[in-house]
């Protein structure tokens, strides 16, 4: 060891110090911005929370993550149930925890229906002032800062990537809503339950072209739960929907929960808890943006469920077949013609294989079927979500599939399912004892008795008798 070394390893023992623990610093911030439309007397001012990791530095850029609560909660305990000091000793990150006061909301909810919050002022500045604030004698990296928010928080962390993603550069949305979902406060709880009643891909594409060159991408970690009751999943896609415009993504046309196909896709199905799917769209972006193509992008758009979204796994994407210009040679279209033809003939549909029933009580579900209809249930591979196979004649003709919610049981363009059945005069009575309503008619021309009820989830079914049976 050369002397200056020694020297060095000397005053090293001499003068380190261990490194300091990680701690919590209280402070509040002001926002000239930050007045509500909702409720204009309250200060647009709000306290905040903020840790700092173990052998933090103030000379060394470190990342910053907003940790937003939702309603009816304090900064203390989403930082106690996420154990976010815990993960951010690992990693080296600042955690900004901003606190919700009951004067701006009874609830402690914030408030992202709010039109000045929704358009970037309101609370969202005074966040977006918290961490200026924050961060003041410290050094941030400003290209590693995310909001991460629950509920209402999650909500305000989707307004903060949309209108301020100079300063949040990636957004974690648990069961959150899309920015400017809501017309007016007095429609926020119906948002929550039905989803958006604006435009929000709109919104999304107007904040991408106002933004500036930096933060015209935000990337998106969208989570929400098949069986949350209080924010419909519906939000979810939507929310999704309008960060893909945000980042500059032609997201296709239709409802608010129209998602255009992931580039990955997987389900998994852990040993403990439920299984989920994951869409991965950031390949998507970088395609169908509108931008030039030297332009890099790092949207992701993913929907964790907490169930399994559907019984089988996405369907591919149609074949493209090989589209012929015309000619003026007959032997050419007959050959295609020809050739349709065998396709046609190779492959070819012998029957009808099974219908499926979703609902939210299999169990419910698989005794009506029992009861009125005969059906027993029988072997089901574990496809790793709730459900039954149900089967007549050896074969499983009615697959049940469970986990879903009440909201989705909604009749689509199948009207109806239709079983060959036996004695009319027992099922009848059978119906009658059980209160269901039902139509019994007799067809015309083949004299089939045609009998019509509805399952416990909504479905309709028909059941043919011969015509040779009579109703009582």
């Amino acid at each position: 060891m050369s002397f200056w070394s020694r020297i060095k390893a000397t005053a090293a023992r001499w003068f380190a110090r261990a490194p300091r623990a990680g701690h919590y610093v209280e402070g509040a911030a002001f926002a000239w911005r930050g007045w509500l439309a909702t409720n204009p007397t309250v200060w647009p001012r709000r306290r905040y929370l903020l840790y700092v990791p173990a052998g933090a530095s103030r000379f060394r850029p470190m990342p910053l993550v907003v940790l937003l609560h939702g309603c009816r909660q304090t900064p203390e305990e989403i930082a106690r149930a996420t154990r976010i000091a815990a993960l951010a000793d690992r990693l080296g990150s600042y955690v900004l925890l901003p606190r919700q006061k009951d004067a701006a909301n009874p609830y402690r909810c914030w408030n992202w229906f709010d039109g000045a919050t929704a358009s970037g002022r309101g609370e969202a500045a005074i966040v977006a002032a918290m961490m200026r604030k924050a961060m003041r004698w410290r050094r941030a990296d400003e290209a590693r800062t995310a909001a991460i928010g629950l509920s209402a928080g999650a909500a305000l962390a989707a307004i903060l990537g949309v209108r301020h993603g100079d300063s949040v550069r990636a957004v974690v949305s648990v069961a959150g809503i899309a920015c400017g979902a809501a017309a007016s406060p007095l429609t926020a709880l119906t948002v929550m339950k039905r989803g958006p009643e604006t435009d929000v891909a709109a919104v999304g594409r107007e904040a991408h072209e106002g933004a500036d060159a930096g933060a015209r991408s935000v990337p998106l970690l969208a989570i929400h739960g098949r069986s949350d009751d209080v924010v419909a999943p519906r939000n979810a896609a939507a929310l999704v929907r309008q960060f893909l415009a945000r980042n500059g993504v032609d997201v296709p046309k239709g409802s608010e929960s129209t998602l255009p196909d992931p580039d990955h896709a997987r389900r998994e199905s852990p040993i403990r808890g439920h299984g989920f799917a994951l869409r991965n769209g950031s390949a998507a972006t970088r395609l169908r943006r509108a931008s030039s193509r030297s332009t890099t992008s790092a949207t992701r758009g993913a929907e964790a469920m907490r169930r399994c979204p559907s019984t089988t796994p996405p369907a591919p994407t149609p074949p493209r077949w090989p589209v012929r210009s015309s000619t003026s040679s007959g032997r050419a279209r007959g050959r295609s013609m020809a050739g349709s033809a065998s396709w046609r003939l190779a492959m070819s549909v012998h029957g009808m294989n099974h219908f499926t029933i979703l609902t939210d009580d299999v169990d419910r579900t698989i005794a009506f079927y029992r009861e009125h209809l005969g059906l027993e249930p029988g072997a089901r591979p574990d496809l790793g979500f709730p459900g039954a196979w149900l089967y007549a004649g050896g074969a499983a003709i009615l697959h049940v599939v469970g986990g879903r919610m009440r909201e989705e049981l909604r009749p689509g363009v199948i009207d109806h399912m239709a079983f060959s059945a036996r004695g009319l005069d027992t099922r009848l009575a059978q119906l009658d004892a059980a209160g269901i309503r039902y139509a019994c008619r007799q067809q015309i021309g083949s004299g089939t008795w045609q009998l019509f009820f509805f399952d416990p989830n909504g479905a309709r079914v028909e059941l043919d008798f011969d015509a040779s049976e009579r109703s009582s």
